[in-house]
């Protein structure tokens, strides 16, 4: 049976908010996610054991544990948990995924933000910067609101499991974020991340989020890890995205 499963259930949140960390343009959630549990050394939290989550054996650095492909990573501190993703969730699982996961995050009182790369965008900010745009989803449009994160100025969709995950949350009345932020392709795409940490995530979770050391990581992974990211960020059935639609007024 789908679930998601709690391994440190003495960990105590306090209606928490959830950063999304699942494969997609520019690989921009993962990237935000693995800093956020590198900064604030976060506690392996739960597992996702949701249809359409491929039954691999995950396991990290210095650590024998073995977790699911997908995870979820806590700091009680800051009331903060987030999705970490080692392996994309295909287009056709992604309702069923949605919804296991969603579930949960609504029996648990968890906010999510959801993150995904706009591309093609062509909306670069005045000063040059990368384009960041929201989404809200019940009292969402309040936290883009104080985060000073602006509407979208073009139709479009969210594709891929993220758009399911947004759906789902939208049908289940929940309250929910989305973070868009315009890409340039690049595999692994730093300064998208970047963008989204400084000026979406931090002012949203009121965290304080070492950035200067997540753009000088950028140009340290090693050969290995970049090919592992370049894989895991192709352009699979997995990977989310953001594109705009037409629209004649």
């Amino acid at each position: 049976m789908a679930h998601v499963t709690v391994e440190k259930p003495g960990l105590s949140l306090d209606a928490p908010t959830l950063v999304d960390g699942l494969p997609g343009e520019g690989l921009i959630g993962k990237l935000v996610t693995d800093r956020l549990v590198s900064e604030f050394e976060m506690e392996y939290y739960a597992g996702a054991y949701c249809e359409g989550v491929p039954p691999v054996a995950a396991y990290r650095a210095g650590d024998s544990e073995v977790r699911p492909g997908i995870q979820l990573y806590a700091d009680v501190d800051r009331d903060l948990l987030v999705l970490v993703s080692d392996i994309p969730v295909s287009t056709s699982s992604a309702p069923a995924f949605a919804g296991c996961l969603t579930d949960w995050l609504r029996d648990n009182d968890v906010t999510p933000i959801y993150i995904s790369g706009l591309s093609n965008a062509g909306t670069d900010d005045e000063d040059g910067s990368r384009a960041l745009y929201g989404l809200s989803i019940g009292d969402g449009d309040r936290l883009l609101d104080e985060a000073d994160v602006a509407e979208p100025e073009h139709a479009g969709m969210v594709t891929g499991p993220t758009g399911a995950l947004l759906n789902r949350t939208s049908d289940e009345d929940m309250d929910g974020v989305g973070l868009l932020v315009e890409t340039d392709g690049s595999l692994p795409d730093y300064d998208a991340a970047q963008v989204v940490l400084e000026r979406g995530i931090e002012p949203i979770v009121g965290i304080d989020v070492d950035t200067e050391a997540f753009s000088a990581d950028a140009h340290e992974l090693s050969a290995v890890a970049q090919s592992a990211l370049q894989q895991l960020g192709g352009d699979g059935d997995g990977n989310s995205r953001a594109q705009p639609t037409p629209t004649f007024y």
